[in-house]
């Protein structure tokens, strides 16, 4: 080799060393070896903070967020048990061969940890058989899975509960915080369908599951008043009493602003905002007096003759109500558009007793978007595969 060369070929043996290590590390499988990698915590949520590394063995194709602040574990437990800390909760508790970033730990972006005693949302949602019923839950499930202290109530109208709703929810990242029920529909005897409320008996069961959690939370709550206090431990208000909680019909069709249920979840006891595209408007929702802030009418065009003139995403019931009064609180009797505004008269009589959100219900944040029925036409001549679950 010429002298003159030699300078030239030692940078380039050089420059390809550092290539292929560089490029190991960022293919490799074992997260630790990119821990320090700039790529991969720029694919770290926005507030993301410092944390434990993700566990060894975890696929390639999975980028975990490798710095996520820890979040207090919710669900079922603290439904039953009443909040509480656990030192299980300090990290991460991802398994190598989950395929989703555990949710209950994972504080979202656009919200501050979970403080002690923050009111639990229960949202019900009626679910039914249709093409598109594993799309819009799985929409939804994606909205919900973000908002924290969140129990949410899936009621399929069917016979029992379906392998194909279960294994979305057992999927979606919500885990210890879903309860999944179903009920069929009553047959309507005369009338076309769409002329008669809907999810009427999905909603009921909701409710009286509800009951049951609320029930199981404050039993639990009870117990632990009852119990005596060992030397040292300080038992505050949020550790003897069952946690505050909002009830929430969600529709699985509808698209959530997630500022929405932190609008409602200190809800006193009715509380309601608008509702975009629905009713033939732009939006429908309460008319606020600004001067007094209370609602004073109703932004309305379809059947303004109801008393409360509202959709089912425009409002939210502190759960005391539906312990307060028992039974069957929706009828199959109300006509459509009416199951609402029956629902909400038998807990006010008067439009001053209503709690106007969202900026005095000048903020709109959920949509009545509704999905629309797919196009199947060509199901006969070229049939899908069965097996292939759509």
């Amino acid at each position: 080799m010429p002298p003159r060369l030699a300078p030239y070929v030692l940078t380039a043996l050089a420059s390809c060393i550092i290539t292929t290590q560089v490029c190991f590390v960022l293919l490799s499988p074992d997260p630790r070896l990119r821990s320090d990698c700039a790529l991969v915590h720029s694919a770290a949520p926005l507030g993301a903070g410092t944390g434990p590394a993700p566990e060894a063995g975890l696929p390639p194709t999975r980028l975990l967020p490798a710095q996520r602040l820890p979040m207090q574990n919710r669900g079922n437990a603290i439904l039953a048990n009443g909040p509480q800390q656990s030192a299980d909760t300090a990290a991460c508790a991802c398994t190598p061969n989950s395929t989703l970033a555990d949710w209950n730990q994972a504080a979202p972006a656009y919200a501050p940890l979970r403080p002690e005693g923050l009111p639990v949302i229960y949202v019900i949602t009626p679910s039914k058989p249709g093409p598109t019923q594993k799309a819009d839950l799985t929409r939804l499930a994606s909205t919900l899975r973000q908002v924290p202290a969140l129990h949410w109530i899936v009621i399929e109208d069917q016979p029992a509960p379906t392998a194909l709703v279960a294994a979305l929810l057992e999927r979606s990242g919500m885990r210890n915080s879903y309860s999944h029920l179903a009920v069929q529909s009553e047959a309507v005897s005369a009338g076309p369908r769409y002329k008669t409320a809907r999810g009427v008996e999905q909603r009921n069961l909701g409710i009286a599951h509800l009951r049951e959690l609320v029930s199981a939370a404050a039993a639990a709550a009870a117990q632990l008043k009852r119990s005596p206090q060992r030397p040292g431990d300080q038992q505050g208000e949020s550790e003897t009493s069952a946690p505050e909680g909002v009830v929430y019909f969600a529709d699985d069709d509808n698209t959530y602003d997630l500022r929405v249920f932190e609008e409602m979840r200190f809800t006193q006891h009715v509380s309601v905002w608008p509702v975009g595209i629905v009713g033939g408007l732009m939006y429908e929702g309460p008319v606020v007096d600004l001067a007094t802030r209370r609602v004073v009418r109703w932004h309305v065009g379809w059947k303004k003759q109801r008393q409360f003139p509202i959709d089912m995403a425009g409002f939210a019931i502190h759960a005391r109500n539906f312990i307060n009064t028992p039974g069957e609180l929706l009828s199959r009797s109300s006509p459509r558009g009416y199951l609402e505004s029956h629902l909400l008269a038998r807990f006010v009589r008067q439009l001053a007793q209503l709690e106007p959100k969202a900026d005095l219900c000048s903020t709109i944040l959920v949509w009545h978007t509704r999905t629309e029925a797919p196009d199947l036409s060509q199901e006969e001549a070229h049939p899908s595969d069965p097996l292939v679950e759509v």
